[in-house]
């Protein structure tokens, strides 16, 4: 099992967020655009990108051409792996991605204040 966590401390400058936007297909680059409010837009690009470096990386592919598909029920999977198993994650300032051989599942969630434990 694999965990990578990003941490965006502040909005991600036009001209990076450009260059990520080109690495992605016209579907997800789409998707990505589709949020009104700029942190969601940068969350959804790093959640994207991450997810497809770290399968990129495990599988020995290039970035550029990795083709991702969703199922029925909306979670995205790469075809071309499909004993790679990956699921992203993020909150607040965070976005991090799980990935293993066999189903995992990420929960991701930041606390406003401490609490009593």
């Amino acid at each position: 099992m694999r965990v990578e966590a990003v941490r965006l401390t502040g909005p991600i400058e036009d001209s990076a967020f450009q260059k990520g936007l080109v690495v992605l297909p016209d579907q997800e680059r789409e998707k990505v655009s589709r949020y009104r409010q700029k942190p969601d837009r940068d969350r959804a690009l790093v959640s994207a990108l991450l997810a497809r470096a770290m399968a990129a990386e495990a599988n020995g592919a290039a970035l550029a051409h990795m083709r991702m598909e969703r199922t029925a029920y909306g979670k995205p999977f790469f075809p071309d792996w499909p004993e790679y198993h990956f699921n992203v994650a993020h909150s607040g300032e965070w976005v991090v991605c799980v990935a293993a051989d066999c189903p995992v599942g990420s929960m991701w969630s930041r606390f406003a204040r401490s609490m009593p434990v």
